[in-house]
């Protein structure tokens, strides 16, 4: 499911991603190694390997862009090894560019982890 805020908006990109690998179960069926390894790939699956060490932001604080956002997002969840990945609008207030490259992203890595997308 998208959930725009699941992430922590002061945190950089990386650790972000990392804390939803933390705090899944996961976590429990995997060592640290496995997780960071899992976390890395998604990162730069999603094409976020240039601004994982950027802050993802806040109102008042400029971070990454909206579609790197809806990109994060999904990333986290993602990151927790799911069967089936239900999304609710994911590409909701992005240009038909960053729709685009997000939905490209998404279908792409889902393939990947052999993740059903309804």
């Amino acid at each position: 499911m998208f959930r725009p805020s699941t992430h922590s908006l002061k945190t950089r990109l990386w650790e972000s991603s990392r804390e939803s690998a933390w705090l899944t179960t996961l976590s429990r069926s995997s060592t640290r190694a496995e997780r960071r390894d899992l976390t890395e790939r998604l990162i730069r699956a999603f094409g976020l390997g240039v601004c994982k060490d950027t802050l993802v932001g806040t109102p008042l604080r400029k971070g990454i862009s909206g579609g790197q956002k809806r990109r994060v997002s999904v990333a986290s969840q993602l990151v927790t090894a799911p069967k089936i990945l239900f999304l609710d609008e994911p590409t909701s207030g992005l240009d038909s560019t960053a729709s685009r490259e997000v939905m490209s992203f998404i279908r792409r890595i889902a393939k990947e982890l052999n993740v059903s997308l309804p």
